[in-house]
């Protein structure tokens, strides 16, 4: 009798396995672009309260400018960070928002198409770093010839233009969303 019991075990066990990844669906385009959107923004939030952190540290440590230029530079950094917590708080919101419509349909949806979507966020940021720093290097360079802040914007937005820069921006703007 014990040696029914374990095939018929064996077969249950089997049956319920199947029967659950039966369940996993491919995600839809949607979905993926959510899951790639929200590790997009954990990274700017994270890169902002790190942004606010380093001009903090440098306005505590302002020894290091002349004792007649202190006042002017610490308001520079203060005008700077200005905009810093709302831009957080947009962000938050935004990943709120996302993680609301992702995360209740993960437990039906192939985990390894959502990883996949999640390492393409990540291969996106690393090369949008490195593309910033080419193009912050390149508008800065002497043969650049920029002699204002304008021109300097002007030239790193052209710089940054293009797929990878749109795909980012989807996720700060996801019109996209059903809600």
């Amino acid at each position: 009798m014990r040696f029914l019991c374990k095939p018929t075990l064996s077969l249950l066990l089997l049956l319920l396995v199947t029967t659950a990844s039966a369940q996993m669906r491919l995600p839809t385009g949607i979905e993926l672009r959510a899951a790639y959107c929200v590790e997009v923004l954990q990274n700017d939030i994270a890169e902002i309260n790190e942004m606010q952190a380093s001009v903090d540290h440098e306005i505590k440590h302002i020894e290091d400018v002349p004792p007649d230029e202190r006042q002017t530079v610490t308001q520079a950094l203060r005008e700077g960070q200005s905009g810093l917590p709302k831009d957080v708080a947009e962000r938050q919101s935004t990943l709120n928002r996302l993680q609301l419509f992702i995360v209740p349909r993960m437990k039906y949806l192939d985990a390894n198409a959502l990883l996949g979507a999640n390492e393409r966020a990540k291969s996106d940021l690393h090369d949008f770093a490195a593309l910033v720093h080419r193009c912050s290097a390149q508008c800065r360079g002497p043969t650049a010839g920029h002699t204002s802040g304008n021109m300097m914007v002007s030239c790193i937005q052209k710089c940054t233009s293009g797929a990878l820069i749109d795909r980012l921006n989807a996720c700060r703007n996801p019109t996209w969303l059903p809600f």
